[in-house]
């Protein structure tokens, strides 16, 4: 955000800025995580759907998104 890319939400260098584009919160999602469990060493595979706020703010502004 500092360098000029602010994350959608992200108060202190967009709101702060009256940034045009509001949300109520940092519209910031990772769909898909791996990684070792520190303990097991099982390695865990995370997935999770958009939430639905995110979904319907890039879908509202016809951002381009494809939503499975």
């Amino acid at each position: 955000a500092e360098i000029g890319h602010p994350l959608i939400g992200e108060r202190k260098y967009t709101l702060a800025k009256n940034w045009p584009i509001k949300f109520k919160r940092v519209c910031l999602h990772a769909y898909y995580l791996k990684f070792r469990h520190p303990y097991s060493k099982d390695i865990l595979n995370l997935s999770c759907e958009l939430p639905p706020d995110i979904r319907k703010f890039f879908e509202e502004r016809r951002l381009g998104f494809v939503f499975k």
